[in-house]
C-alpha cells in the first residue's frame, strides 16, 4: 500500500519507530495495530491492569504467556473491528504502558525478531528479573527434580511448557542462560547443571 501511495518501504519498521515508540504494536506476526485505533485512554489503561491484577491473582506473580486463557483476553478492552486479543500484542502494549499497568514480559533472548512472543508475563516488581529466573520458577513451580539436562533436552523441556515454540533457542540455550550462575554448562554448550 505505502508503495503504491509512493512512499518509500525499504526500512519501513524502523520509519514506523516499531519497538520504540508507541504508535504501532504487533498484532500477530506480520501484523500491525495502530494505538490510535485502540483508543488508549485512561479508562482503557484501567480496565487492563484490573485484568492484569486479576490474572495475577489466579497465577501468582507469573504465568507463561502462550498459557493464558482465551477467555481472559475477553476482559480486556474491545479492539478495533472487534477483532480479538492476541498474546503478543498483549506484549507489546506492556513494552511502552508496563509500569503504568503492573506487568511486563520476560524475553528468552534479546535478538529474538520483535515479533517473537515472549517466555513469561509477571508483575512489574516481580522477582523474576530475567530468562534465568523464569526458568528456575518453571522448574520449582513444577516439582521437577532433575537438575542436569542436556541443552536440547531442556530446550524441549521449555517448549513443552509453551515458554519458548517450535526452533526457538536451537543451538542457542547456553546462549539464553550464559550470564546466569545457575545454569553451569559444560566447555561446548552440550549439557548443563541447574544449582538451585
Amino acid at each position: 500500500y505505502l508503495a503504491r501511495v509512493g512512499i518509500k518501504s525499504g526500512n519501513l519498521r524502523n520509519q514506523m519507530r516499531l519497538n520504540r515508540e508507541p504508535d504501532f504494536f504487533f498484532y500477530e506476526s506480520g501484523v500491525i495495530i495502530t494505538a490510535k485505533s485502540m483508543k488508549m485512554d485512561v479508562q482503557w489503561k484501567k480496565r487492563v491492569s484490573s485484568a492484569l491484577n486479576n490474572l495475577f491473582n489466579d497465577a501468582d506473580d507469573h504465568i507463561i504467556l502462550r498459557e493464558i486463557q482465551s477467555a481472559w483476553f475477553e476482559t480486556l478492552p474491545i479492539l478495533p473491528g472487534h477483532k480479538r486479543w492476541t498474546p503478543l500484542l498483549l506484549q507489546y502494549v506492556l513494552r511502552f504502558f508496563g509500569k503504568e499497568l503492573g506487568a511486563r514480559t520476560i524475553i528468552a533472548m534479546e535478538s529474538q525478531s520483535m515479533d517473537t512472543l515472549h517466555a513469561v508475563v509477571v508483575k512489574y516488581d516481580s522477582p523474576i528479573q530475567n530468562f534465568g529466573d523464569a526458568v528456575v520458577a518453571y522448574l520449582l513451580d513444577n516439582e521437577i527434580e532433575q537438575r542436569s539436562f542436556e541443552a536440547e533436552e531442556l530446550r524441549q523441556l521449555l517448549v513443552n511448557s509453551g515458554m519458548i515454540r517450535g526452533n526457538e533457542l536451537i543451538w542457542n540455550m547456553p546462549k539464553a542462560l550464559a550470564k546466569d550462575e545457575r545454569f553451569a554448562w559444560d566447555a561446548k554448550g552440550e549439557n548443563v547443571t541447574v544449582r538451585l
